[in-house]
Order: C-alpha cells, then structure tokens, then sequence
C-alpha cells in the first residue's frame, strides 16, 4: 500500500533523548497478524531546520491474538504440605502474567468471595485473608495471600482459584 490509508494517533509524538527518539501511540488497538508500516517523510527537519535526504519507511506485522488460558504452576508456603505453619502465607504462581484487578480474596468476613478462596471445610466457608491480600510479584506472575489470624492446628485446607482469574488477554483460568 501507498499509504492510502493511515492509522490515528491518539496524540502527537512524544519525544525523549534530545528529541532524538519519537514515540507514537495509536487511538485504537491493531488488529492481530495485520502487517503495518511506518513512514517518516522528508517533511521532518532537524533543529537546524535540515530536512531528511529521502523517506524512511519499516514495515511489521502484529502477533496473533493470546487465546491461552493460564494455569497455576506453584504453590508455596511456609512448610510442607503436610506440615504447614498456622501463621503462613501462601503463594501462588501462574503460568503467565496476570491481571491484577481479577485476583481477589475474601478480606471482610468468612464467606467463600473472591477468585483465590481458603478454605478447611470444602468451601460452605472460607478464612478471612488479611486486607493487603493478594499481593503481586514477579511481574504479575505470583499472587501470595496472607489469612487474617492463624489458621488451626491440625485442620486440611484447601485453596480454591476461581475462573474469575484472567490474563492480560482476557483469556480465563482455565479451570478452577
């Protein structure tokens, strides 16, 4: 294509590193494995008002759409899983990176709420997590929830994440 047609811009470039380095960003998303080029005519001037010798065009084609579902891939926590201090906290960690605002947990009472539940009674009731819980690390990638106060002596928990939790993609767990 000639560039009959163009993208918008949701602004004017940017510009960083003496303006050096200009940065662009379109109104909308681009479509998946579409092929784009980029253009910079010799409309462009230095600050000495010098215009480019010749236009300067690359070209690139956009990924395919993520339509992989995470899948928790760890949990770790302070012991053994037969052995488990009471004042633990547990972390989870998935196959990919996660969207935050979807990692949720019950902070407000004992009802099973929340895309990461905890549970020692198959989920009629959940531990109430503290209220900095769930806390992100590795880049979105591991979840750790701490319970509010300790959790009994000799008691089976089980731990619940809910199809709620999703990718950055949108792509849901992919069970729970």
């Amino acid at each position: 294509d000639n560039f009959s047609s163009c993208i918008k811009m949701s602004s004017s470039p940017s510009s960083q590193n003496s303006n050096q380095s200009f940065f662009v960003s379109p109104s909308s998303d681009l479509s998946y494995l579409t092929r784009y080029r980029i253009r910079i005519s010799t409309g462009v001037k230095d600050s000495s008002g010098n215009a480019m010798s010749s236009d300067w065009s690359v070209a690139f084609k956009t990924q395919a759409k993520d339509t992989t579902s995470p899948t928790v891939t760890m949990t770790s926590f302070n012991g053994s899983p037969s052995s488990v201090n009471v004042s633990t906290s547990v972390t989870l960690s998935f196959s990919e990176p996660i969207n935050p605002g979807t990692v949720t947990s019950n902070t407000a009472d004992t009802a099973c709420s929340g895309t990461i539940q905890f549970s020692s009674d198959n989920f009629t009731s959940c531990v109430r997590m503290s209220d900095s819980s769930p806390s992100a690390s590795n880049s979105n990638q591991s979840f750790t929830i701490k319970p509010a106060s300790d959790l009994s002596y000799s008691m089976n928990y089980r731990i619940r994440v809910t199809t709620g939790v999703t990718d950055g993609s949108g792509n849901a767990l992919s069970s729970q």
